[in-house]
């Protein structure tokens, strides 16, 4: 007869080695992917910020596009805006549309009255904003970056005006 303790001995070894590699090979996959995830779900966020400034900024457009309600100015501070007359109260309130200290706002209110960046509404996570009013093709081309470093995206689009839109001054 053959002594087999020697065998058992190698057997849990044996076993326990494959344990480990498999534990070792699970928590590696899953580490991967939880990383990959999140590096998705971060782009797909970027996007979405993007997407949803751009979308905002068209429809705001297209809902003030009448003779007189559409006015990119520069605030005093070197901030560029958006600006959207409200026809309703015959131009006494106005919605001005910026980035701000990362992200893009929207601040109601009365014309003429000094602004407080702060004082609006955000509307999305956004780094920039630009505009750029084309007078001989009546055309407003809008670009939004949104997010930083490789998940950096910008995105721009061009806004047909009817009415036109004014190039105000400084105020």
């Amino acid at each position: 007869m053959r002594n087999r303790s020697g065998a058992g001995f190698l057997e849990i070894l044996f076993i326990t080695a494959l344990l480990l590699l498999f534990g070792v090979t699970t928590y590696t996959l899953v580490s991967v992917g939880g990383s990959s995830y999140q590096r998705v779900m971060d782009k797909r966020d970027v996007n979405v910020s993007a997407r949803v400034a751009l979308s905002y900024l068209t429809t705001q457009l297209r809902m003030n596009d009448v003779a007189g309600g559409v006015e990119i100015r520069t605030l005093e501070n070197g901030v560029q805006c958006l600006v959207l007359k409200d026809a309703a109260t015959g131009g006494a309130y106005e919605t001005l549309v910026y980035c701000y200290n990362g992200n893009l706002w929207e601040a109601p209110v009365e014309t003429g009255t000094p602004v407080d960046l702060t004082f609006g509404s955000p509307i999305a996570p956004l780094r920039d904003l630009s505009f750029e009013y084309s007078e001989s093709t009546n055309t407003l081309r809008l670009c939004v970056t949104a997010g930083e470093g490789t998940m950096r995206r910008e995105m721009e689009t061009l806004v047909h005006l009817q009415s036109g839109a004014d190039t105000g001054e400084t105020t």
